[in-house]
């Protein structure tokens, strides 16, 4: 997905956001999984959803993950194919923010 300049000028995580990130407390294991068993589904992923929920720079890490296409993993309380879709379906790094502060982010469900 190619992004236009002026899709991303106003669209930038605050800076030094992942110092409060959540996750820095806990095992990594719970937002990417493992090798051997990564994260694929909303039902393996739910330990470290729990954390993102309640993160302080939530927001700003799914936008860091859209950004810089990031699809492995939990970010933002959303795993990398939610994040894909969402990206595809809204056309733009801003429409898919929009729609997440609307609480639209990807449909398949709420969090």
């Amino acid at each position: 997905m190619t992004m236009r300049q002026e899709d991303t000028v106003n669209l930038r995580p605050r800076s030094r956001w992942a110092d409060d990130a959540s996750c820095r407390t806990h095992d990594i294991v719970l937002f990417f999984g493992t090798e051997k068993r990564p994260l694929l589904g909303v039902a393996d992923a739910e330990p470290g959803m729990r954390i993102c929920k309640a993160c302080p720079v939530r927001r700003d890490c799914l936008l860091d993950s859209l950004l810089t296409q990031e699809w492995v993993g939990l970010r933002g309380g959303f795993l990398g194919a939610e994040r894909r879709r969402s990206l595809s379906r809204n056309g733009t790094v801003a429409a898919a923010m929009a729609a997440y502060d609307a609480g639209t982010f990807t449909g398949s469900r709420r969090g």
